[in-house]
């Protein structure tokens, strides 16, 4: 007995370790699951923790990482750029809701050298490829907020909102006649104002050439006034030569504003329809008068000179002349664009404006058929369409109410003209950045409870080629040709 029990006091203990290991490799493998699961929770709290710190320019819309924490806002919103917030918060002296607005505002003002202007003044970008004073980072999410800005903007509320504010007018809307509300469809999606800018300017629309201007607001293009030439010599003879007439074509920002006045409450209480409808009429302000002074304008220090002043502009006399206004006809128009192309420029890509009253009377205006006067015959015009683009003698057509209908010959003081070109020719230079401020003070604002909105771009425009544009003039706008019976 007493071996036995010998025995089992010294082997007890090994057997308790065996057991020990057996268990130790059993809960090993649940162990390492607890310790991985462990640490992926402290991985996403660090996680969390970081994304409760304001981050500055990065939001989840670019790939930047965590959105900004903006008091007064959904902390995780991935909201864009918003032009209404900024009028919002200037509106109601409280800026709790626009923080991003804000600091795109001081990004600009820094960029562009602008920090000096008046208080209450908030700089907003005029378009993406403009903000050139930028790096390719903040540029690019810039350009990312503001399109997603008016991402679920209701096309129908902003046209209701627009009849509203012009006491119900009724008009048809299409979007290829800028005399009509249309002008407020497609390019609302696209967001950028340079996009609003572009949509609704007939230069640009035409084909013009579009740049940015730099921060100073000055730049100079050299241009080649006269063209080297060739000679055909012997043997040992010598070769004459030509010499170069070099010239500038010299451009400076000036200064184009607009106001718009609209109720207070549409401003305090605005909605993302709201704000489409606010800078589609600023746009369409500011798109008139550029179109307007890049046409007929005199030229001033303030203002650009319009293409219609320029002496080497191409002109072309209608093929039937009349006392009280000339009538277009069918071959003026290539011939019109043969003269240009006689100034040794390429017509490829021609574009041809007239008023959409003009356009409407040639396009179904008839030959004569049975009898002089009839009116029976074959269209005459010979009017295309090409990828939905209408056409005449090649060349695009496009109608706008900014071409003079004030022209005047004989008793006539309505008639209008057709302007033709190569509108690459053409160049509009901007600096990127829109200045924004609101007034509820001046005027019968305060009694009235309204607020006007300041808007100002710095802009140019000139013809490269003046030559590379014509005209025929003191056109009848309908078109007709009078005769005795008649």
């Amino acid at each position: 007995m007493a071996d036995t029990a010998t025995t089992t006091d010294v082997e007890t203990p090994e057997f308790l370790d065996t057991i020990k290991q057996s268990i130790d490799a059993a809960v090993k493998p649940l162990n390492d699951q607890i310790t991985g699961l462990n640490q992926k929770l402290e991985t996403q709290e660090q996680t969390l923790t970081e994304m409760k710190k304001p981050v500055k320019n990065a939001s989840q819309l670019f790939g930047g990482g965590a959105p900004a924490v903006r008091q007064g806002e959904d902390s995780l919103s991935s909201r864009g750029y918003s032009y209404a917030r900024i009028m919002q918060g200037i509106a109601n002296r409280n800026f709790e809701k626009c923080k991003y607005e804000l600091e795109v505002s001081q990004k600009l003002a820094d960029a562009y050298g602008m920090q000096g202007a008046d208080p209450g003044t908030v700089f907003v970008p005029l378009g993406g490829a403009h903000m050139q004073q930028l790096d390719d980072s903040d540029r690019a999410e810039i350009r990312a907020a503001v399109r997603q800005g008016v991402a679920n903007v209701d096309i129908a509320e902003v046209m209701a909102i627009r009849q509203h504010m012009l006491g119900g007018v009724n008009q048809a809307a299409t979007t290829y006649d800028d005399t009509n509300l249309g002008l407020l469809l497609g390019p609302i999606q696209q967001g950028e104002m340079i996009d609003l800018l572009r949509s609704k300017e007939i230069f640009t629309r035409a084909g013009a050439t579009e740049f940015t201007l730099p921060a100073n607001g000055a730049i100079r293009f050299p241009e080649n006034q006269s063209d080297a030439d060739g000679f055909w010599v012997g043997e040992g003879q010598e070769i004459s030569e030509t010499s170069l007439k070099l010239g500038a074509q010299s451009m400076y920002a000036k200064k184009l504003g607009s106001i718009v006045t609209y109720s207070s409450e549409l401003v305090r209480f605005t909605s993302m329809a709201t704000e489409a409808f606010i800078r589609n009429e600023i746009a369409y302000g500011q798109a008139k008068r550029l179109d307007i002074t890049a046409l007929t304008g005199v030229g001033t220090q303030l203002s650009p000179k319009g293409l219609l002043n320029y002496s080497n502009i191409v002109t072309h006399t209608a093929s039937t002349v009349q006392t009280d206004g000339d009538v277009l006809e069918p071959e003026d128009i290539p011939i019109l664009l043969a003269k240009i192309a006689q100034n040794d420029v390429d017509t490829e890509g021609a574009a041809v404006i007239m008023t959409p009253l003009l356009q409407a009377t040639t396009s179904f205006r008839r030959a004569d058929s049975v009898s002089a006067g009839d009116k029976r015959g074959p269209l005459v015009f010979p009017y295309t369409e090409r990828n939905g683009v209408q056409t005449l003698s090649g060349a695009r057509v496009l109608t706008s109410t900014r071409i003079p209908s004030d022209r005047a010959k004989g008793s006539s003081t309505n008639l209008t003209l057709v302007l033709a070109g190569v509108f690459r020719e053409f160049l509009i230079g901007r600096v990127g950045v829109m200045e924004f401020k609101l007034n509820d003070q001046s005027g019968t604002n305060f009694k009235n409870d309204m607020v006007s909105i300041r808007a100002i771009q710095h802009v140019d425009t000139a013809p490269r080629r003046p030559q590379a544009f014509g005209i025929i003039d003191d056109l009848d706008p309908n078109g007709v040709y009078v005769t005795d019976s008649e």
